[in-house]
């Protein structure tokens, strides 16, 4: 997840996630290798935990935009933007080769520094909020949460993904601050059923991990709720949004693949296990590949196929019942006014009512 930013000639400006930036460090890192990137990156696979691309990918390509460079890149040209996303990032926990979300969001003021010195303040204020930003955060978190608290109780959980929550918007509120108005926010995905957890633990193939599954939920409910507070509270003025329910989208998938085009929707394409759940890329341990990744839902245990990411990248930008407001396409037609020195009002955190949830 992370946060990608392009722009146009035509005055357009892009800002959303992707799975691209690393630290530079002697590590091996399997999705800058083979299979990674084999559907589409195939001479150079990019860090995208993938087969080929992401929806952000698709969008940019909507909107005629290049893939913009990764932030971390040496010497790269980020007058029109930059690409702030980390593979295995999360918005509370630190991970090796990983950016936390505040990290990003601390990259991304950098940057805005640097537009305003380059371009003055009020192009680079225009810039910041004609983008429309996709946040995409919040899976690792979980995923790293339930292997290390399965025993706690339901309102423990509860506790740490209103900890999850309040990280998010803190971040979003700082780029709110710095003149970001239009963001499209997506879900969390159906964490238990995907081919890594189901394997991990040993559940059939109709049923999904139930710890992960119930951390999802209750962070999407906690997600549609801190949306809808904003807006009836006009806590923000000039925010506007969109919402992507990844969680129902790609659940539907694996649990009648055939009728989106696949033909497997709890098994991955590349790894090893009996979900070829893990070990995808691997250098120490003997992994299978598929032959057509285009039949598959997850390319690896954890992320989707290229294949997905085009049908997603569809829903997300015409719209469609997994759309919870406007379409994305929407934001990058309406207008908002940005004053240079409009801040948010600062967010007051309390319990969520379980009665959503």
């Amino acid at each position: 997840m992370v946060l990608r930013i392009t722009s146009s000639s035509s005055g357009i400006h892009f800002l959303m996630l992707e799975i691209i930036n690393t630290f530079h460090q002697d590590s091996y890192i399997a999705a800058y290798h083979l299979p990674y990137g084999k559907t589409y990156f195939a001479l150079h696979p990019t860090g995208r935990y993938s087969d080929g691309r992401l929806a952000p990918d698709f969008i940019a390509t909507k909107l005629n935009l290049p893939f913009m460079p990764p932030i971390l890149e040496p010497g790269a040209d980020f007058t029109h933007g930059a690409n702030f996303a980390s593979a295995g990032a999360a918005a509370t926990l630190n991970a090796t080769n990983a950016m936390i979300f505040g990290k990003q969001v601390q990259l991304f003021k950098e940057l805005v520094v640097n537009w305003t010195n380059i371009l003055g303040i009020d192009e680079a204020k225009r810039r910041l909020g004609k983008a429309v930003y996709l946040i995409s955060i919040g899976g690792n978190d979980y995923f790293r949460h339930s292997n290390s608290n399965s025993n706690d109780t339901i309102p423990e959980h509860q506790e740490y993904v209103d900890k999850v929550i309040e990280t998010i918007f803190q971040g979003i509120q700082e780029i709110y601050n710095e003149g970001g108005r239009k963001f499209m926010f997506q879900n969390v995905g159906p964490l238990g059923c995907v081919p890594m957890s189901k394997q991990t633990s040993d559940v059939s193939d109709e049923a999904c991990a139930g710890l992960p599954l119930t951390l999802a939920i209750l962070h999407n409910n906690a997600l549609v709720k801190k949306l809808k507070t904003l807006t009836s509270e006009n806590s923000w003025p000039g925010f506007v949004f969109s919402a992507f329910d990844f969680f129902t989208a790609v659940g539907n998938r694996i649990k009648d693949p055939t009728t989106y085009g696949f033909k497997y929707g709890d098994v991955a394409c590349c790894g090893t296990g009996s979900h070829r759940g893990s070990g995808c890329g691997s250098l120490t341990q003997v992994y299978e590949l598929c032959f057509n990744p285009s039949e598959y839902v997850y390319f690896d245990g954890g992320h989707t196929t290229e294949a997905v990411y085009s049908q997603l990248a569809d829903i997300m930008w015409s719209g469609g019942p997994e759309v919870l407001s406007v379409p994305l396409s929407y934001l990058f037609e309406v207008e908002v006014e940005v004053e240079v020195k409009a801040k948010a009002k600062p967010l007051v955190w309390g319990p969520f009512d379980d009665s959503e949830l």
